[in-house]
């Protein structure tokens, strides 16, 4: 059970972290490109799209960490749990007003 909770943990936080990248490193760029009304068009549906996913693999990662948290009783797996899900707030909050 450990190493299912782990292994899930990790591939949605790995999962995560390279969907970031890819926003950060291509996508964002890519936009930058283009006329602005287009640029926010594109930006409005990718946007929820990733929201959905991002959210997800957020929701998934910090269960599956706080799980083997409880079975193992190591704080770090606690620690990465929060720091994941602490994404959901900070989106709401900052990221959906935009």
């Amino acid at each position: 059970m450990i190493v299912t909770f782990s292994l899930a943990a990790l591939l949605a936080t790995g999962l995560f972290a390279g969907a970031s990248l890819y926003i950060q490193a291509a996508e964002h760029p890519a936009r930058l490109k283009i006329p602005a009304h287009a640029a926010r068009v594109q930006w409005r549906h990718s946007y929820l799209r990733a929201a959905i996913m991002q959210m997800s693999l957020a929701v998934i990662g910090f269960a599956a960490a706080v799980g083997v948290w409880r079975l193992t009783g190591d704080a770090r797996w606690l620690a990465g749990a929060v720091l994941l899900i602490a994404v959901v707030p900070y989106t709401f909050i900052f990221i959906m007003p935009t």
